[in-house]
């Protein structure tokens, strides 16, 4: 088995911060401004709630691939 590069290794890590940074960022950002957001887009409940699972589905989705 060989070993990673260390170029590769910096890169894992790089992206590990990237999806963590991310994660908390839309936990706890997007919690925080919705309900603004939700009065200025005169957005109902389930819009709201469509609106903030695609956003964590397709965040989860596009960085997931570059990891895997």
């Amino acid at each position: 088995m060989q070993s990673a590069s260390l170029a590769e290794r910096w890169y894992v890590l790089i992206m590990m911060c990237l999806v963590y940074t991310m994660s908390i960022a839309d936990r706890y950002v997007v919690s925080t401004v919705l309900e603004p957001i939700r009065l200025e887009l005169h957005l109902t409940d389930s819009g709201v709630a469509w609106l903030t699972g695609a956003a964590f589905g397709l965040f989860y989705v596009v960085l997931g691939f570059p990891l895997s």
